[in-house]
């Protein structure tokens, strides 16, 4: 065994592998439904002219003697088609034939400017266009299943559908995404006509479901964001909206309708024969789990089991894609351990030892009065975190975007980091010069200046961590046509085009996760938190995450106990894309601990978490054009 393991390390680092290989086989035969649904990646010149991207699952029921209904999914903003496991899963196993596609402007599709952003409904519109031109796709059941933004352009494909000379829309799931209530003139109508629409609302949506001062046929995100809502998203069913809706888009205030509830199923037949029917489904959830939760699933299935059953439609309740969640978390355990042990194995080889500063490092015995400055410390840093958060949706950072930075999201999060830093660059400074030189801090000795020999050799070996993360990644995708992805945290196949995006967004997280290593590490490694060095780091890593989880937890705590989203005026957005920084501050602190406390080298997480954080924010986000 000494053989096969000459240290812990080397150990840690074949079962981190395992793990991943795990993760990868295990997703992957679920994805495929051990082999009874065929997965092809598509990539094409759309309809429209533009490329388009998508996965194509193929149950082995869909024939060219006996073709299956088609749905077409989408994700939201900023998300791709790898967040939508749910779906990819189950449409499949119960007998569709599911294009999930990455809209344009994200993933692997083409990036077009807003003013493209309708052709081909955004990409739903060439998708479904796509699928009537397969011999074992049935042709006239054309669905459509799209979460948030998507449902916008789910709507818009209905509408580029009404002008069509031949209709290939008919059914259309419209999963945490507001229908179409209104044409440009602010009057009720009925966009959808003879087709089956459903709408799945969450009570705790910070987005949709709510009604506004604003009027217009397409929603407008920028005039309703900040905007303070007159509902509640969990009265919606009560609203004229929701009610207009299901009364095929009649103005309840003008009379000729009835009050119609959750669930049930609305039908109209129109002049022409056609027959269409409207239903709303309900949970109390957040928005983003509109693509992780298992009452959003049902609903879908029961839904399309009812306008377009299979040979396969069977029980809703019949879900499997649960363990593709689990065994993706198996993979997510074995890349933070990749991170670790990768970095403690490579320092134990050749001109990589320099990298070393010192040998494992003991946690130092809390002097009297520090312990005040430490918790101090913590919670301003916590308060500064949160406020600048706010602030910086406030001023609508979230949504910056220019020539140069394409990405909104990555650069909210960069500037968010750096500002982060540089207030504990300043906090630290202020300590050392009033309190830690009196108290003989050595820079030297905690790490916060290394070695000239040790600088190179750290960048290089940051790099080569990240290298070696993208190469699993790649792996998995090519051996096995998988990815790592748990609900918003994703790792996958990502083209080159991507990485001059990332370049940009790099020294701004760097900028923070360099100096969160030295503030966790080199400042605070002491037994204020525990002896144990287990119990001490776990503690740390969950006050590095404490700022998301209170925003996060505050928001909805206040949201569920009132019924109102605190955060109105654009900042809607903040509640539901900062729940991802929670696990991702825990394992960035939780890393930098077990590195550090090995080579007493900071910056050797700091810039490997740096790496990994930027490439994770960059990849489901949004890219406009230059």
């Amino acid at each position: 065994m000494k053989r096969l393991f000459p240290t812990k390390a080397h150990k840690w680092l074949s079962v981190s592998l395992i793990l991943c290989l795990i993760s990868a086989i295990a997703t992957a035969a679920i994805q495929c439904d051990f082999g009874r649904v065929k997965v092809e990646h598509v990539t094409m010149e759309s309809i429209s002219g533009h490329r388009l991207a998508g996965n194509l699952y193929i149950p082995s029921s869909a024939t060219k003697q006996h073709p299956a209904p088609a749905i077409v999914v989408a994700h939201g903003g900023n998300n791709t088609k790898e967040m939508q496991d749910v779906f990819n899963v189950e449409y499949p196993r119960h007998g569709y034939i599911t294009f999930s596609i990455d809209m344009y402007s994200h993933g692997e599709s083409e990036s077009l400017p807003e003013t493209e952003w309708l052709d081909g409904g955004r990409g739903l519109y060439d998708a479904a266009r796509y699928l009537t031109t397969l011999p074992f796709v049935d042709s006239d059941q054309i669905g459509l299943s799209a979460h948030s933004r998507g449902g916008k352009g789910a709507s818009e494909t209905v509408q580029l559908d009404n002008k069509a000379d031949r209709r290939i829309i008919r059914n259309v799931f419209l999963n945490s995404s507001d229908p179409i209530y209104k044409d440009d003139d602010g009057k009720y109508t009925d966009v959808y006509q003879d087709r089956n629409i459903a709408v799945f609302s969450d009570r705790l949506d910070s987005f949709f479901f709510t009604e506004k001062g604003f009027v217009g046929g397409t929603y407008n995100n920028k005039v309703a964001r900040r905007q303070r809502p007159l509902t509640q998203a969990r009265n919606y069913i009560k609203t004229r909206s929701a009610q207009s809706f299901l009364n095929f888009g009649l103005d309840p205030k003008e009379g000729g309708t009835e009050e119609r509830g959750l669930d049930r199923v609305y039908s109209k037949t129109y002049e022409d024969g056609g027959k269409g029917t409207r239903q709303i489904f309900s949970s109390m959830q957040i928005h983003g789990m509109g693509t992780f939760s298992i009452s959003t699933a049902r609903d879908a299935l029961i839904f399309f089991n009812r306008v377009a059953p299979t040979s396969l439609s069977g029980d809703p309740n019949n879900q499997i894609w649960l363990w593709t969640a689990l065994f993706a978390l198996v993979g997510f355990v074995g890349i933070v351990l990749f991170l670790i042990y990768f970095v403690l194995v490579i320092v134990q080889y050749g001109a990589y030892k320099k990298a070393i500063v010192a040998d494992e490092v003991q946690l130092a015995p809390i002097r009297r009065g520090d312990r005040s400055w430490f918790w101090i410390w913590q919670i301003l840093g916590i308060a500064f975190s949160i406020f600048v958060a706010w602030s910086l949706s406030m001023l609508q950072v979230n949504s910056f975007h220019n020539g140069f930075f394409r990405q909104a999201t990555p650069f909210f999060y960069g500037m968010w980091g750096l500002l982060n830093g540089i207030f504990n660059i300043v906090v630290f400074t202020a300590w050392y010069r009033t309190r830690g030189r009196k108290r003989n801090f050595d820079l030297r000795q905690t790490g916060v200046v290394i070695p000239r020999r040790a600088v190179w050799r750290t960048i290089l070996i940051g790099l080569l961590g990240i290298l070696a993360l993208v190469g699993i990644i790649f792996a998995a995708d090519y051996l096995f046509h998988t990815k790592y992805a748990l609900w918003q945290w994703n790792f996958f196949y990502f083209p080159a085009g991507k990485i001059p995006d990332m370049l940009k967004v790099l020294p701004l997280f760097l900028g923070f996760f360099v100096v969160n290593s030295l503030v966790v590490n080199s400042f605070n490694y002491n037994t204020t938190l525990g002896r144990s060095k287990t119990a001490n780091t776990i503690w740390m890593s969950l006050l590095t995450a404490a700022a998301p989880a209170i925003l996060c937890l505050g928001c909805y705590g206040y949201f569920y106990l009132t019924g109102w989203n605190p955060f109105f005026g654009g900042n809607s957005w903040t509640s539901e894309t900062i729940v991802t920084m929670i696990p991702a501050m825990f394992s960035a602190s939780f890393v930098s601990r077990k590195i550090y406390e090995k080579t007493k080298n900071p910056y050797l997480a700091g810039i490997l978490m740096g790496l990994v954080m930027t490439l994770h924010s960059c990849l489901t986000t949004e890219t406009l054009p230059m």
